[in-house]
Formats: C-alpha cells, structure tokens, sequence
C-alpha cells in the first residue's frame, strides 16, 4: 500500500520530469537545500503543510494532486470538478471545450449516438484481445522464425498486417505438425474473435458516420464547416 509520503516522491519526481525542472530550482524555491529536496522525492521524508502549498504552486498543481487525493493536476475548481465527475483528463477536457465552440451539434450527436456507444462498449474487448494475442505470440515467435528462416519478427520495415499474416500462416502450419497445440489452439481462436471485432467495430463506424450526415441532410446545424485544404 502507497503512503502519503511515496505518493508526494511520485509526484514530485513526474512534476519535476514534466516541466523540465531540477530538484536545485525547487529547493531555491522552498528555501531549502538541495539534499533535503532530494529526501522528498526519494520518499525519505514528507513535507511539511507549507511546503506542501509551496511545491504545488510552484510547480501550478492542486495540493490534492500532490498528496494523491486527485489524478487531476488544474488549480482550475471548474475544470477540476468536470475531470472528477467524467473521469477524462484535462487535454479531452479542453478538446472537447474547444470542438464545443464551433462544432457543438456534431459533438452531441456523436456521443449520444447509439452507434458510438456500441463502438466504447467494444474497443476495451478489441484491445485487451490483441493485447493477448500480441503475448501469445512471443510464445512461439522462435518457432515463426525458424519456419521462416529469419532471425527475429521484430524488425523496424514490418508493417503489423505482414507480420500479423505471417503470423496466421506459420500458426496454422505448426498446429498441423502438433506443435504447442493449446497455446496455437487459443491464438487462432483469439485472432478469429478479434477479427469478427475488427469488422463490427469498422460497421459501426460506417453507421455513426452515415448517421452525421443524415441528419446533417434533414438541416440540422452543425457550425462551420471545416476549410478545405
């Protein structure tokens, strides 16, 4: 379990990494040595109240962020209060506020879209099944390589959709010759899923987008329309 006292280290090390500063310029601004700085961001000692407000603001966070209370860094209680309440972070936060401005309708319609629930309710599945489908294959990518002939699957100039045939092929081809037929067995059957995902979640995406546009056609508005280039 995470102290108080590891949380604030956490923090002032990410804090001190994000903005670019060093642990002497917060030190110069609490007014204390360097080496004492280095004790807070080592978790070897935690900083006083004052300190405390001192290190958020220099550094422009809330002190709730800076004691773990709160994911978000804004001093901003408005913003702060959105990000809470929706569980985004403040740069969606933003976006959205910013695609509001000009484009609002189409904002709405998009995420009161059915077809756009579908599309969030599903990509969590998708991604968690690659990601599994990725770990299979670290399983027998040596197998993949002496079929092929090649020294390692990684290389930098392989596109995902080649590498993932090549995958496929190979896999098919060592499950006919019985080899780690559990582990191949749950490959294929993880890419089949994620395929039948794969075109599902692209149908969605079709329908939402067909949705936009009837109802762009039926005059509704939706702000200015973005320049062509």
């Amino acid at each position: 379990m995470k102290t108080v006292k590891n949380v604030i280290a956490q923090r002032i090390n990410y804090l001190l990494a994000k903005n670019n500063k060093k642990q002497k310029e917060l030190a110069a601004h609490l007014g204390v040595t360097d080496n004492t700085v280095s004790y807070f961001a080592g978790g070897k000692r935690t900083p006083n109240i004052e300190q405390i407000i001192q290190i958020a603001g220099f550094f422009n966070v809330s002190t709730d962020y800076l004691l773990g209370y709160t994911e978000v860094e804004t001093t901003d209680i408005n913003l702060k209060a959105v990000c809470d309440y929706t569980g985004l972070i403040e740069d969606a936060v933003d976006s959205i506020k910013f695609f509001s401005s000009d484009s609002g309708h189409v904002l709405s319609i998009l995420l009161s879209s059915p077809f756009f629930h579908k599309i969030m309710d599903m990509l969590p599945y998708y991604i968690g099944c690659r990601l599994h489908i990725n770990d299979l294959e670290k399983t027998f990518s040596h197998d993949v390589c002496n079929e092929l002939n090649i020294d390692h699957v990684e290389s930098s100039d392989l596109l995902p959709e080649r590498k993932r045939y090549m995958f496929k092929a190979v896999a098919k081809l060592l499950l006919s010759q019985k080899k780690d037929s559990e582990t191949l067995k749950e490959y294929n059957n993880r890419e089949e899923r994620a395929e039948r995902m794969s075109f599902t979640l692209q149908k969605y995406f079709s329908l939402l987008i067909d949705e936009m546009y009837i109802v762009g056609l039926e005059g509704e508005k939706y702000g200015n329309n973005p320049k062509e280039e």
